[in-house]
């Protein structure tokens, strides 16, 4: 039985369905990578600050703000290298970020790591339309 699915391996996605039940979302298997992510934040990053840099920055800092369920982090160089990012590029891309008004980074000292601040994404919808 596939472990990452529980008790609802053995059911088709159909089965399910027909009961009126969701199946689970497929879960890592232990030691195996995921990403942790908030799809609408990303994709409003993306938007408002276009860039394979300002991606991969907004894609490495959503990660890191879901495993730690915080909003102000701060991303250490190895996981930049496990994500294929350089340093320079995080750079860029935070500035990209910044510049679209998705996070707030503070710089601090020199040669501390730069606490960024996910700004919550504007929002989208009738009632703020109408306003």
């Amino acid at each position: 039985m596939n472990k990452a699915f529980g008790k609802y391996a053995s059911l088709a996605r159909s089965e399910l369905t027909a009961q009126g039940r969701q199946p689970p979302p497929p879960l890592p298997i232990p030691g195996e990578r995921f990403i942790h992510v908030s799809v609408p934040w990303l994709q409003w990053a993306v938007k408002t600050s276009p860039g394979k840099s300002a991606l991969l920055a907004a894609l490495v800092l959503a990660h890191v703000a879901g495993l730690t369920r915080r909003v102000q982090v701060e991303v250490k160089g190895k996981l930049l290298k496990e994500f294929g990012l350089s340093r320079q590029a995080y750079y860029r891309g935070l500035a990209a970020l910044e510049k679209g008004r998705v996070i707030t980074a503070d710089r601090g000292r020199r040669g501390k790591r730069v606490s960024v601040t996910l700004l919550p994404r504007p929002e989208t919808g009738p009632s703020s339309a109408c306003s």
